[in-house]
Formats: structure tokens, C-alpha cells, sequence
């Protein structure tokens, strides 16, 4: 009888590694890479397994999405109702949040760097286990924001961002407020 379990844990370790390796090897170029989407709607669609580059999204709808292993780098979204989104294990860079709906947008385990939320609406938004290196908050409401086991580093937030936040939570989220002009 050990036996077979010592064989049945063998097989499922070696299944969930090659699983684990190869899912890293099938990171594509999404088609809607390196293009310019006006009023663009992909809402409650999924998308794995993608890498998003070099692309602008203004007026577009990507609602109630879910995400899993999505690489988005030079990505702009511009006027966007991202609301209700859930992504697991993405990585945002040098990404651009200006004037969008993030209410109830969902980030397990994802990495944020060069990353700016500029008059973002975030109320219910919830990022578990995120990074944020160089991350940049501008005129965003984070009262309603969870930060769950999340890391912040070299993070700003601006003064209008930061007179609705408690000095408790900058000090702990390791916020630095940059004044503006």
C-alpha cells in the first residue's frame, strides 16, 4: 500500500512541474499587441497565457475579465472600465491607469512596477500578495482599497491622494507623499 502512494505522489510532483514549466514556455504575443483600441470591449473574457506589449486602450470596456499568467508591458488605458476584473499571477509594467473604473478589480499575486493610477476610481479593488515597485498613485481614492500581504517599494502617492489615507496606513504600506503642484 505505501507503495502506491509513494508512486502517486512521484506522478502528481512530476505532473504539477511539468505543468508549472511548460506554462511559462506558452507566453505569446496577444493580438492585440502593439495597436492602438478605441472604444475596444472585451468584457467577460478570459485571457491566459498572453503577453500584451506596446498597446492603448481608450474608451474600452474590459469588464469582468479574468486574467492568469498575463504579461502587459508599455500598456496605457485610458477612459477604461476594467470593474470586476480578476487576475492572478499578472505582471503590469510601465503601465498607465488614467481616468478608469477599477471598483472591484482583483489582483492575487501580481507585480506592478513603473506602474501610474492617475483619477483612478478603486472602490472595492483588492490586490493579495501584489508588488509594487515604483508604483505611483495621482489623484486616486484608496480609502476602499485592500492591500492584503502587499509590498511597496519606492512608492508615491500625491497630497490630494493622501489627505483621505490615515498616517497609519502610509507609514505601514510605506507610502511616501510627493506634493503637487
Amino acid at each position: 500500500m505505501m507503495r502506491h502512494w509513494r508512486n502517486f505522489w512521484t506522478v502528481f510532483i512530476f505532473s504539477l512541474t511539468a505543468v508549472q514549466s511548460s506554462s511559462g514556455l506558452t507566453l505569446s504575443a496577444s493580438p492585440l499587441s502593439g495597436k492602438t483600441h478605441p472604444s475596444f470591449d472585451y468584457s467577460e473574457k478570459p485571457l491566459s497565457l498572453a503577453q500584451v506589449i506596446n498597446a492603448q486602450f481608450t474608451n474600452s470596456s474590459f469588464l469582468l475579465n479574468n486574467w492568469y499568467q498575463v504579461s502587459f508591458k508599455n500598456v496605457t488605458w485610458k477612459d477604461t472600465n476594467l470593474a470586476g476584473t480578476r487576475s492572478t499571477k499578472v505582471e503590469f509594467e510601465n503601465v498607465d491607469f488614467r481616468h478608469s473604473d477599477l471598483s472591484g478589480f482583483k489582483c492575487n499575486h501580481c507585480s506592478l512596477k513603473n506602474v501610474t493610477f492617475e483619477n483612478v476610481k478603486m472602490d472595492g479593488a483588492h490586490f493579495l500578495g501584489a508588488v509594487f515597485i515604483n508604483t505611483h498613485f495621482v489623484k486616486s481614492d484608496l480609502r476602499r482599497v485592500d492591500f492584503v500581504a502587499s509590498s511597496f517599494q519606492n512608492c508615491t502617492v500625491d497630497s490630494e491622494t493622501a489627505k483621505h489615507l490615515s498616517l497609519e496606513k502610509l507609514q505601514k504600506w510605506k507610502l511616501q507623499v510627493k506634493e503637487t503642484p
